[in-house]
């Protein structure tokens, strides 16, 4: 995806009146104010209106009394993308109680098509302003939506098809997805154990299981946890029209939650209605969901749910296209090609597939995990097998880096949506009131697994803006103290020094450019290495050593008896990461000294921490850590040797 002012033909669907955005997509018109946004203020179809007025958009319940975005007459409404065949709105705002005051922050992005009724809904909850810094509570948020549609047909999703009733004057029809069985990744302090084995659920946002769809508070159906609501809609529908809510991935979010009433309201309970726990959200955290608004659905509201679920998706049939285009920082190769390199090397051919990825919520991801997986961006590797594999499995790859990516935005990421990331004074969330009851735990992108980078090739695939501004937001925290920390590390200088990179690539920003520049220079080029005790680069080997490399810094500060580095990070990321220096250097000098240390380096990983035994496989290879100072015993019997051999051989 990139900038273009170009038209295929047609008129723009949106249109900017000033007080508000009227949106015509053929099917009908769409009136967003400015000033109080409340998500749509009218609707019409053949002239029809399809809402009551002055809804309240947002609804927030907090410490006793609902906070909405209506009330906010600052919100900032803007057309982002406009054309003939889409459009899209977003909106800025807060969530003000009747008196004026505050509480958390939104962004909402509107999208509208082309010849449908409906509109997409992009909700994000922020907690990352300095005006409130504090780990957020509330027990309700809900997406209000006043129909026109009183004393209607109601219909309510289940697991086997919905429910249907009618409803009366006062009277609200009520559906609620708890705990489910749901794909969901759960990693430590999400899911934690007691000694006992027993699972401890402190920091679930719930403990409700399964489902239930009631009218008037009596159960019209209901259903286990092993047994979820896979599309989750709620629809009124009247002799003369029809509108559907829905909400994505509902049974992978739990708990989430509908109420319809006889008055015409549909409300989607984001964070629902009748839950046992208050909702939490930590300080400098995002969290997001997708609603459908369809006011003239088209067919079974299942099949129109299941439409918005999985959306289409399209990519280049020939690989090569991505990689004629310029694409991709890398040249994409197919897996028939990749497997055949490793036969012909004499190599496994179960490794490529081996982390093969597969649809899935991700709740919470502990970025401090050694090894495996968390040695390099799944996501991104998702995102660039979709463009590799063959239809079904592409689809899993999409649907997984899609999940990961958003986890990546909302949660890995340090928000200062109103302030400098860098700045010392701002409170730190591990140390407020209620993060006992959040999953915290390397919540946020740590210094030697910070895997952001994938987020602008995302970026430029889904064309989805919230990814740019949180990987921006990102930017500003890589300049932090606690991320400048890290590069006495050896894996933590070199991800900064490539996340840098990475961003100027973005963002064409030089202050990234420039500081990736001034680490390089500092740290590798002006701090020399020789044989024992020192730090630096070894100019006439061609390896680097970290400060952390060289001396017990977290203890007694005295050196090692040996600098130890370890093959993943030499062979992998430092190349990787001087190469990336070299290709976006400001001047032929800087492109010169960053190629000298790349020759450096691979000629150090080919001859120094190369070992051959034999033809037979795994009788050579990189050990996964060895001594920079002292020829090392026979690697073979370390039992992390099939680990480094296969944690190197893919990055080379």
């Amino acid at each position: 995806m990139v900038q273009n002012s170009g038209n295929r033909g047609g008129p723009d669907l949106a249109q900017d009146l000033g007080a508000t955005i009227r949106i015509d997509t053929g099917a009908a018109v769409f009136s967003v104010r400015k000033s109080g946004f409340n998500l749509l203020d009218q609707v019409t179809i053949g002239g029809v209106p399809l809402l009551r007025a002055d809804g309240p958009g947002i609804e927030l319940v907090a410490a006793g009394r609902d906070w909405t975005s209506a009330r906010d007459a600052s919100s900032q409404v803007l057309i982002e993308e406009n054309g003939p065949v889409r459009a899209v709105i977003v909106a800025r705002g807060r969530h003000l109680d009747s008196n004026g005051n505050d509480r958390l922050d939104y962004t909402v992005r509107l999208h509208f098509y082309r010849g449908h009724a409906r509109t997409r809904v992009i909700y994000t909850l922020r907690n990352a302003s300095e005006r409130s810094q504090t780990n957020a509570l509330w027990t309700r948020l809900e997406l209000v939506v006043p129909s026109v549609l009183s004393q209607a047909d109601f219909q309510l999703a289940t697991s086997s098809g919905p429910v249907a009733g009618s409803l009366s004057a006062g009277s609200q029809a009520r559906l609620f997805q708890g705990e489910n069985s749901y794909p969901n990744f759960r990693d430590y302090d999400f899911n934690d154990f007691d000694g006992n084995g027993n699972l401890i659920r402190d920091k679930w946002p719930t403990l409700i299981e399964g489902w239930q769809a009631s009218e008037n508070g009596t159960p019209l159906a209901s259903g286990a946890r092993d047994a979820p609501i896979e599309r989750f809609f709620g629809q009124l529908q009247s002799p003369t029209a029809r509108l559907l809510v829905a909400t994505r991935l509902a049974a992978g979010w739990w708990p989430q939650g509908l109420r319809l009433s006889g008055g015409g309201d549909l409300r989607i309970g984001l964070f629902p209605d009748g839950n046992d726990r208050p909702f939490r959200l930590r300080f400098t955290g995002h969290v997001t969901r997708e609603v459908l608004l369809d006011f003239a659905p088209v067919g079974a509201a299942a099949d129109v749910t299941y439409r918005f679920q999985h959306p289409l998706v399209a990519r280049a049939s020939d690989i090569e296209h991505y990689n004629r285009a310029g694409a991709f920082d890398e040249q994409l190769v197919s897996f028939a090609e990749q497997r055949s390199r490793y036969l012909a090397t004499g190599y496994p051919t179960t490794y490529p597939d081996f982390f093969a990825p597969f649809a899935e919520i991700i709740r919470h991801y502990y970025w401090g995990t050694g090894g495996g997986r968390n040695q390099y961006d799944q996501a991104k590797v998702s995102a660039m097998n979709f463009l590799r594999w063959d239809a079904d499995a592409s689809a899993v790859a999409w649907q997984y880096a899609e999940q990961k990516f958003a986890y990546n935005a909302d949660q890995a990421i340090y928000h200062s949506d109103d302030f400098d990331g860098g700045r010392g004074d701002i409170a730190d969330f591990n140390q407020l009131p209620g993060i006992e009851a959040i999953p915290y735990a390397k919540v946020i992108f740590e210094g030697e697994h910070p895997h952001a980078y994938g987020l602008r090739q995302w970026y430029q695939l889904s064309g989805d803006e919230r990814i740019r501004e949180s990987y921006l937001d990102w930017g500003e925290y890589l300049f932090h103290p606690v991320m400048t920390g890290y590069d006495v590390e050896a894996r933590g200088i070199i991800w900064r020094l490539y996340n840098l990179i990475d961003l100027w690539r973005l963002s064409g920003d030089d202050a990234y450019r420039n500081a990736a520049w001034s680490l390089f220079d500092t740290e590798m080029l002006q701090k020399t290495a020789a044989l024992g005790v020192s730090e630096g680069t070894d100019f006439n080997r061609g390896f680097y050593a970290s400060r952390g490399d060289t001396f017990d810094i977290y203890n007694t500060g005295l050196p090692w008896p040996d600098r130890e580095l370890a093959s993943f990070i030499s062979g992998a990321m430092y190349p990787r990461s001087y190469a990336a220096l070299e290709a976006t250097a400001a001047t032929p000098l800087q492109a010169d000294r960053a190629r000298d240390l790349l020759e450096g380096v691979s000629r150090f990983l080919i001859t120094e921490h190369w070992w051959e035994f034999g033809p037979n496989p795994f009788d050579y290879g990189y050990p996964y850590r060895q001594s920079a100072d002292n020829i090392p015993p026979d690697p073979r019997g370390d039992g992390n040797w099939i680990g480094g051999f296969k944690e190197v051989w893919p990055a080379l």
